[in-house]
């Protein structure tokens, strides 16, 4: 099936449905490596209240986007916020229902 397009998105190429934000930060590229310049903690732990569990957090880019990632080991999938995605103009492709049960 074909992405959904947001109106202040715009294609990367003609050849392709890709999209992009209409400004994007590029990392830095040396010697084939992605360098990555924030002023922001790299990492850090949070803890959520409803287990006392410490989870990681790290920041890091997604297409090229910065934000934090919450690092679940005992998760059995990756979730993306749908509000992250329609603001960063990621592609999407619709999937089948996935059921989500929470460890009480």
């Amino acid at each position: 099936m074909p992405s959904q397009q947001h109106q202040h998105c715009r294609p990367l190429s003609p050849n392709t449905d890709q999209l992009t934000p209409m400004e994007l930060d590029q990392p830095v590229k040396t010697d084939g490596l992605e360098e990555q310049h924030t002023l922001l903690p790299t990492a850090k732990f949070v803890q959520l209240e409803e287990n006392k569990e410490e989870l990681l957090q790290f920041n890091g880019k997604i297409n090229g986007n910065s934000t934090w990632i919450l690092l679940n080991s005992g998760a059995s999938r990756n979730f993306i916020s749908k509000n992250f995605v329609q603001r960063h103009c990621l592609s999407q492709t619709p999937t089948a229902k996935v059921t989500v049960e929470l460890a009480n």
